[in-house]
């Protein structure tokens, strides 16, 4: 199973049930020191096509779903992201957007 934390340090993109990264990576920098905090590989363009074509073979498939069932489905997911708010957040914002963790939190 996917967790965040294998997407978040994983280096590519998920197509298809694959981890496929280009051959070329770029690092992030985090703006508020402008040091480098991550890196990200790119993407081929077959890579792209790959992705497009899978995205449209699981729409065939979503819109074959019952609605009960894609309930359920965007219902676990919701469940997912609020387990785990304060992790996306802190990844979100501190790292990309380099808003300090106690603005976050509410705290002074």
């Amino acid at each position: 199973m996917t967790t965040i934390d294998t997407v978040i340090d994983q280096p590519g993109a998920l197509i298809d049930g694959v981890w496929t990264g280009g051959d070329q990576v770029l690092p992030t920098i985090d703006p508020a020191t402008g040091e480098e905090h991550g890196r990200i590989h790119t993407s081929a363009t077959s890579d792209v096509d790959r992705a497009v074509a899978t995205a449209r073979a699981a729409s065939r498939g979503w819109s074959r779903t019952s609605p009960s069932e894609r309930g359920a489905l965007l219902s676990r997911w919701a469940q997912l992201i609020f387990e785990n708010q304060e992790r996306l957040a802190l990844y979100e914002f501190t790292r990309e957007k380099a808003v300090a963790v106690k603005l976050l939190r509410g705290q002074d």
